[in-house]
């Protein structure tokens, strides 16, 4: 059984991995990993919008009430990061303690996630284990890029800290204290018609305990509140006193992890704090600048503000870009902790793809056929007469032109050459225009975002160039063409 549940989370992992650092790109298999991740997929549902493997989210919400917390324990990233730190722990000679848990950080951090999310608020991001597990995984892409400590990374690195340093003396603490998801399955948990579960007559001689990777067990007591029902100490029973068992709901005892009035009382507290605070949130109190934004977000997103509320900064668009100009923003007014913005200037939006929108959990990004993709205006491109070659200084260029994708470019007589003409009804904002402007250091025609995103018409034919998976994200050359 331990082979196996080792297994299934190695399998969850690697699957995690591959689909955040692009190595697992195709849209179906992002989706499905998506899907996986229970709070942003939930938010969706807040919106209105299920992901495309609905059914993943379903059977995750039903199935605590049916087996106990075998996502915990089988499938969870961050619970298979605690585990292997444990196994370490054990590795090394240590001795953890049982992690018991403050119930008041557990019901407050529950609380206020689920309020947070409820109020179709972003934030409870801060204490999601899926989105703080893909801020941690971004810490590579900061040492990679060699780019400054920010708010981001700091607070990515203190979660990995809790995921893989805490376990050595309390295992899977974030499990019992932090975790909302943990806390609701565990809640959920108390009326499943399978958990494991001591029978009497009990020999007390510490074999569950000894293999319990939770340290929930104790000759012959269990603490369900912490259980996640790994099975591991069953086949250490010499007994067979403990067994994973159907139970009756109606016919069980109170399980130890009732909040009591008292716990309720602080659950409904946390949850009217987070209410406020998410109608801080939605007031402004990130301070979204008035006007245009400076950066832009992906197709799909409808508006700045809109997408900004309901990025849980998950990181499955930027995996599955094929030109990486989607990345993950640091603690920024405008785009917080974690959250999705387009980076023009060497980069531009793959006309051929909608890959980004089929994979986000939580309708952050909403979903629309290719052809309508390619319709989406998501800025408008400006062209700077003063610094562009052939108004400025009579040299043949016809490099946005040939990369335009909807011919909103198009090249008109101008002295002794051609200059590129505009027709902004036709350009969506993709950036290809942008990334093949050879004009440096600042390019002489560039994307202005817009916060509301509209249609453009029906693109015209486009130029030679409309391919843009040609295009380098960073190119040395002076010239694309």
């Amino acid at each position: 059984m331990k082979d196996l549940r080792l297994s299934s989370q190695a399998a969850s992992f690697i699957l995690c991995l591959a689909v955040f650092f692009g190595l697992a790109s195709w849209p179906r298999v992002a989706a499905f990993e998506s899907a996986t991740q229970f709070l942003p997929a939930l938010s969706g549902a807040v919106w209105l919008d299920l992901p495309r493997f609905w059914p993943v989210v379903l059977l995750l919400a039903v199935l605590p009430l049916v087996f106990g917390r075998l996502y915990c324990s089988w499938w969870c990233p961050a619970g298979f990061l605690q585990d292997a730190a444990g196994r370490l722990a054990a590795g090394l000679g240590l001795s953890p303690k049982p992690a018991g848990g403050r119930s008041v950080v557990r019901y407050a951090s529950f609380g206020l996630a689920w309020a947070l999310l409820l109020s179709g608020s972003a934030a409870f991001r801060l204490l999601d284990h899926s989105s703080l597990l893909g801020g941690f995984l971004g810490l590579a892409d900061l040492a990679w890029s060699e780019r400054a400590l920010d708010g981001l990374a700091a607070w990515s690195l203190f979660f990995g800290l809790v995921l893989l340093a805490l376990p050595l003396w309390k295992p899977r603490w974030f499990c019992a204290t932090l975790c909302p998801t943990g806390c609701l399955f565990m809640l959920m948990r108390g009326k499943a018609l399978f958990k494991t579960r001591v029978g009497p007559g009990c020999a007390g001689c510490g074999a569950c305990s000894r293999s319990c990777p939770v340290r929930c067990v104790e000759k012959g007591r269990l603490d369900d509140s912490r259980c996640v029902d790994c099975l591991e100490c069953l086949a250490s029973c010499p007994t067979g006193r403990l067994a994973y068992r159907f139970e009756a709901p109606w016919s069980s005892a109170p399980a130890a992890a009732d909040p009591g009035r008292r716990r309720f009382l602080l659950a409904a507290g946390a949850v009217a704090l987070g209410g406020l605070t998410a109608r801080r949130l939605h007031a402004g109190a990130l301070g979204h600048p008035a006007g245009e934004p400076r950066e832009g977000v992906p197709p799909g997103g409808r508006a700045v503000d809109e997408f900004y509320s309901r990025c849980v900064g998950c990181g499955a668009c930027a995996s599955v870009c094929p030109t990486r100009i989607i990345e993950r923003k640091g603690f920024e007014p405008l785009a917080g902790m974690g959250q999705a913005r387009m980076a023009f200037g060497t980069k531009a939006c793959s006309y051929e793809c909608n890959a980004c929108l089929a994979v986000c959990p939580s309708g952050a990004l909403a979903y629309f056929p290719l052809p309508v993709k390619k319709r989406i205006k998501i800025g408008s491109s400006i062209l700077k007469k003063e610094r562009c070659l052939p108004i400025a200084h009579d040299k043949d260029c016809a490099a946005c032109h040939e990369r335009c994708p909807t011919g909103a470019i198009s090249m008109v007589p101008h002295k002794k050459t051609r200059k590129p003409e505009l027709k902004d009804d036709y350009c969506i904002g993709c950036g290809a225009c942008e990334a093949a402007c050879p004009v440096l250091p600042e390019k002489a025609i560039a994307v202005r975002p817009k916060r509301l995103h509209t249609f453009a018409f029906i693109p015209r034919k486009a130029g030679r160039g409309a391919r843009l998976s040609d295009i380098k994200p960073d190119r040395d050359e002076g010239f694309a063409f």
